[in-house]
């Protein structure tokens, strides 16, 4: 089995959030080979999604957000290749909203 048939064989799942009024906590289980976490969130003015952060655990807290409003996100998992690059594998996509302040 190749690297990326070992690697691709785990996924994103179980995503939660805790929500505050500015900022949401984005939580996941861990990927099996992921050595960092790609966390986007989108921008509804551009239609794009943006990097916010890499991170290496399986949480990633959001903040300087709207209250009230409702966030889209993706979480991407990413192998660091022998060439010291990294490879993205899967990702998911997930909501949250903000609470009202």
């Amino acid at each position: 089995m190749s690297f990326n048939e070992i690697f691709k064989s785990s996924f994103l799942e179980n995503i939660t959030s805790v929500s505050a009024s500015h900022k949401i906590t984005l939580k996941w289980d861990e990927v099996n080979g992921a050595d960092r976490y790609a966390v986007y969130i989108y921008n509804a003015e551009s239609k794009k999604y943006t990097l916010y952060q890499y991170v290496t655990s399986e949480k990633c807290t959001v903040t300087s957000l709207r209250s009230n409003t409702k966030y889209k996100f993706i979480i991407q998992s990413m192998k660091k290749a022998s060439d010291g690059k990294y490879v993205s594998s899967e990702e998911a996509e997930y909501s949250a909203s903000t609470l009202s302040a």
